[in-house]
């Protein structure tokens, strides 16, 4: 009879951990991740860099990419526009491998490939930060 009572209690526990899922709404829910970076560009014009911030300032001879479009590739409605710092965050990314393409007026697309991580954000150059450090 004990060992009846803890198949049950094991069944009921594997339940509650499907069953919950990432959000708690039920064993189907993808736990999303983010993209944060700030995007800058040669004071003369020229080829922009993206780099994890904060901190937000840009390295010397640089200024923020105000406007920039920041992207992920293949995920609907993943895109946003730099603000004054040259800073973008995008919320709501599936896992895995993604591509980040950055268009700034005037240069070709500049496209990284970075991985997001459930529950993380991930930061320009691919860092993972969140939940535990910085990856």
């Amino acid at each position: 009879m004990g060992k009846s009572v803890v198949a049950v209690g094991a069944a009921v526990v594997l339940l509650v951990i499907w069953g919950t899922g990432c959000g708690g709404g039920g064993g189907t829910t993808v736990c999303t991740g983010a993209v944060e970076g700030c995007v800058f560009v040669p004071e003369g014009g020229g080829e922009p860099i993206l780099v994890c911030c904060p901190p937000y300032e840009p390295p010397e001879g640089y200024v923020p990419a105000v406007g920039a479009v920041v992207r992920v590739i293949g995920v609907e409605g993943a895109e946003t526009v730099t603000d004054e710092n040259g800073h973008y965050f995008i919320s709501d990314v599936p896992p895995g491998a993604r591509t980040i393409e950055i268009i700034v007026e005037g240069q070709p697309p500049l496209r990284i490939s970075v991985p997001v991580a459930s529950k993380r954000t991930t930061c320009g150059s691919g860092h993972v930060e969140g939940g535990g450090g910085l990856f």
